[in-house]
Order: C-alpha cells, then sequence, then structure tokens
C-alpha cells in the first residue's frame, strides 16, 4: 500500500470514531412499527408554525459533545448555526460520557433548558418526568414542519414512545448497522467465495483458522475475532426474533426460541475447534481490533461500518483487501434498533406556551432543511471545503465538532464520503440496505413501559448473558440452559413480560 493511500486511510479514523461513539452512546433498545399522530391529537390551524421570524429568538440548551475539546460557542461554526436557525443560543455543553448524569441533576434541580437533549428517552428519570407533567407531547405538532417530519419513521415513532404519546424530536441513526467484515484476500488465498449459508460461513471461518491464510506455514490465525458475545447477528440469521415474538398476545423472549439456540450451537462449535478467539468472554474490543490489525484473524461481527478499525487493518498488511457484506441466505432477519441518536425534549417549566413550543420547532426545523446539509456535514464554504466541478475537497475537517454542534439537527446521517476508498463507501452501502430490508425486525417490547425492567432490568439481563457465555463455552448443557431461563422468570422474567403484555394491549400494537 502506497504512502498517499495510507494517508487517506488514516484520515478515516477520526470520521467513524466520532460517528461511532455517537451510536454507542446514545440509543440502546430496539424499535417497532407504529402510526404517525392522528388528526384530533394535532394543533388547529391558528396554532400551525409562523414564518421565520423577523429578529432572531433567544434558544438555550443543554446538550452533549463528543470531540476532544469544549465547543467554541464564538466560533464560526457556531455563529453560523445561529444564522441558519435564526437564533441566539446559549449552550451549556456537557461531555457525552457523563451527560446523562448531568441530565438527572438537572430534572432535580428544575432549572431547565429550553431544549433538553438526552441520550435516551426510557430511563426510568425520564419516564417518571413525563408522567409528573414535565414536558410538551410533541407528537401532534412535528408534522407541520416539514423538515422535522421528513426525519421521522414508525420504527423510531414507536420507540421512543410513553404511554402511546411522543414526547420528543430525535436525531434519527441508521436502523441496522450489523454485518460482516472480511479479509477478501485470505478468502482468495485459500480459493473460496463469499459465503451465503451459515454452513458456508462456519467453512469459511474454519479455513481461515486451519488452512494458513497469511501464508506463514503455521497454524496461529483465527476465523473470528470476537470480544463478547455478537450473538445477536447469529440469532437474526437463524432467524430468532428480536427480544421478543408475539404470540396470541403473549411475549416470548428470543433467548427461549429454538431458532436462539441454534444461534447458541454455532456459536460454541467455532468456540470448541478453535476457530475464535478463547478469551472471548473477557476480552475487550481494543484487544480483539489488535488481533485484526496484527493479521491474525480473517473477519470480525459487528458494525459493519467501523472504518477507523479498517484502516488500521490494512495499514498494517500490505496486500490486505476487504468484504463487507450483511445478507445471507435462509431467514436472513435484520434487527432494527431504535433508530434514533439524541432526543430533545421541551420542558414546559421553560416553554410555557404553545406559541413559544413552535417557535422552537421553527428553528429546529430550519436546522434540518437540506439546503443546510453541505453545512451539516463539512461546515463553511471557503473555509472548511470547496466545491470544484461539482466536488467537494475538504480544507479543514470540521466533522468531529459538527457531530457534536448538529446535535439539534433532527436529520438522517450524514457522513462525509467525498475522496474515500470503495470499500468504505461500500459499508455505508450496506448499513442503508439492512435499513430498507423486506426483513427489517423491530423489537415488540420498544417503547413498552416495564417497571419491573427498570427495576431489574440488568440483573436479569446479566442472568442470561453469563448462562449464554457458559453455554458457549461448554460450562452448561441445554438442560442447564433451560434452568437458567427458568431462573430468569422466577426472578422477575414472567413479571416483565406480564407488564409488557399488558401494556401492548392497551396501545392496541
Amino acid at each position: 500500500m502506497n504512502k498517499q493511500s495510507r494517508k487517506k486511510m488514516a484520515g478515516l479514523l477520526m470520521l467513524t470514531l466520532v460517528s461511532t461513539t455517537l451510536a454507542a452512546g446514545c440509543s440502546s433498545g430496539n424499535g417497532a412499527s407504529g402510526s404517525s399522530p392522528n388528526a384530533s391529537n394535532a394543533p388547529s390551524e391558528s396554532q400551525t408554525p409562523s414564518t421565520q421570524p423577523n429578529k432572531p429568538i433567544s434558544i438555550r440548551t443543554m446538550q452533549p459533545y463528543w470531540s476532544s475539546a469544549l465547543p467554541d460557542t464564538s466560533s464560526p461554526l457556531f455563529k453560523k448555526m445561529e444564522q441558519i436557525m435564526n437564533a441566539q443560543i446559549t449552550a451549556d455543553f456537557v461531555q457525552g460520557s457523563s451527560f446523562m448524569d448531568k441530565v438527572n441533576v438537572t430534572l432535580a434541580s428544575g432549572d431547565l433548558p429550553d431544549i433538553l437533549v438526552v441520550l435516551q428517552g426510557n430511563q426510568p428519570s425520564i419516564i417518571q418526568a413525563i408522567r409528573a407533567g414535565a414536558f410538551w407531547e410533541v407528537g401532534k405538532y412535528v408534522d407541520k414542519f416539514p423538515n422535522l417530519k421528513a426525519s421521522r419513521s414508525k420504527i423510531s415513532d414507536d420507540a421512543i414512545q410513553v404511554d402511546g404519546k411522543i414526547w420528543a424530536l430525535y436525531k434519527p441513526m441508521d436502523l441496522d448497522r450489523g454485518g460482516i467484515n472480511m479479509r477478501q484476500d485470505w478468502l482468495d488465498k485459500l480459493g473460496l467465495k463469499r459465503p451465503r449459508t451459515m454452513d458456508e460461513l462456519y467453512n469459511v471461518l474454519k479455513a481461515f483458522a486451519q488452512n494458513d491464510p497469511d501464508g506463514n506455514g503455521k497454524q496461529d490465525t483465527y476465523g473470528l475475532a470476537s470480544s463478547g458475545l455478537p450473538l445477536w447477528f447469529f440469532a437474526e440469521k437463524f432467524g430468532a426474533p428480536n427480544g421478543y415474538k408475539v404470540e396470541g398476545g403473549k411475549f416470548v423472549p428470543a433467548f427461549a426460541t429454538e431458532e436462539y439456540r441454534n444461534a447458541m450451537r454455532f456459536f460454541r462449535k467455532l468456540y470448541t475447534e478453535g476457530i475464535m478467539n478463547k478469551d472471548f468472554a473477557y476480552a475487550k474490543l481494543s484487544q480483539t481490533d489488535e488481533i485484526l490489525v496484527n493479521g491474525q484473524a480473517g473477519a470480525y461481527f459487528g458494525n459493519v461500518d467501523r472504518a477507523d478499525l479498517w484502516a488500521k487493518v490494512m495499514n498494517n498488511n500490505a496486500n490486505a483487501k476487504l468484504l463487507s457484506f450483511s445478507d445471507m441466505d435462509g431467514p436472513n432477519l435484520n434487527y432494527a434498533n431504535t433508530g434514533y441518536y439524541t432526543t430533545m425534549m421541551f420542558p414546559k417549566g421553560t416553554v410555557k406556551t404553545e406559541e413559544r413550543l413552535l417557535e422552537l420547532l421553527g428553528a429546529l426545523d430550519r436546522l434540518a432543511a437540506p439546503e443546510n446539509a453541505d453545512f451539516r456535514v463539512y461546515g463553511i464554504e471557503g473555509t472548511d471545503y470547496k466545491v470544484e466541478n461539482g466536488k467537494k475537497t475538504i480544507i479543514n475537517n470540521q466533522w468531529p465538532v459538527l457531530a457534536s454542534l448538529t446535535a439539534l439537527a433532527a436529520t438522517k446521517p450524514e457522513v462525509p464520503l467525498d475522496g474515500h476508498p470503495d470499500w468504505h463507501v461500500e459499508m455505508y452501502k450496506i448499513v442503508a440496505e439492512n435499513g430498507k430490508s423486506k426483513t427489517l425486525t423491530p423489537n415488540p417490547s420498544a417503547g413498552l413501559v416495564s417497571q419491573t425492567r427498570n427495576e431489574k432490568g440488568n440483573e436479569l439481563q446479566k442472568l442470561i448473558d453469563d448462562a449464554v457465555t457458559k453455554y458457549v463455552m461448554n460450562e452448561l448443557d441445554d438442560k442447564g440452559f433451560d434452568d437458567a431461563i427458568q431462573k430468569w422468570r422466577s426472578t422477575g422474567g414472567d413479571q416483565m413480560l406480564k407488564e409488557y403484555e399488558a401494556e401492548h394491549q392497551k396501545l392496541k400494537r
């Protein structure tokens, strides 16, 4: 690989580190399909949004940042955002890793901004505040704003609901980033083709581990490098439901299905035969990344768009070529997540009137307008990027800063790919295809409130996670895993299912 190519790949590192941090640090859980607000809940014609105000409106926000330095509110980028929104913004920026702690403290204090960014909308403290009447129900207003409306999806609408209503705007994210990254050059060396069935995938991974794909004459490679259990990918390809399946109004957890058990058996086979790293249960992501970068493993299952990782792999392995894919023959489900990064909520104690709420929504609508897409992605033309013959060239890479500033932009994912290699662009194509898949499968529990989950959810999840790990490592047999399921049920799992079923029935999903 030449020096110029290495420089291009190095430029991918910051880009993907920021976008990955956004995804990892925000929403978890999964979405389900729903519908837009009905006409009876919509504002009257006299309450529809007005045109852009004659003078800038004042807005106070609290929002996270993920860049290394605190965003500069006197910078040209921030001033440009204010100009677009026609607003004077007083922003309280808080480091993303500690942001929700600050949100909870702020909720308790009662000193709330006009726009409160929340990384998730289903924490007990947020649900409690919603039910106490602390926030505006915004779902019935959003469709009056064309740019805000354009960002909505049925899956995300259902995922963000509390008690069947939408209390927040959301910044959409890709619905399914999952897939496989694989060393194409290893496939070529061994005369193998891209696997399309789970049996073919097993055979490829086994060959990577046993047939000397790096040509050093030693059996010292893994088929798969894994940190923790990416069992969700195996489960969806075997046809297990996303979180739960609903049969006759009853919730059945995915891990109690035969399809999920088959996925565990597949993973156990990889472990038993030495096809994957034995320390997967406690290995850190940085450790398994190192295995891949050092050319000791041929595949990775997880977020398929980790360009930062694969830029390092290709910089460190001169002949490396990358193959990325997600679809497989068979059930080939694609698990949908919640479909949003962050949410924006509007406290009633600060935003006292409907007129003021519409004013704020109007400012956010202007920021989300298509004509401002270049600003959101590249910054200011002539300073941060230039356009020549219809192509953009980045002068100053402002993406890390913009990713934090535009937490207020209710827009679908926007990533600058100009000048990036084909393998990187292909990653994002796969992510886009996942989101349009006919087998995109929401989690039916998304948007449902369970008191038991709030109180015992982590404990219940750990019980199953530990049992799955022990099963994969041959420390539990099928009976032992069945016993773990029964313990999950008696510890609170059955009660949680009943609460989901009651909510599901109440909302008539």
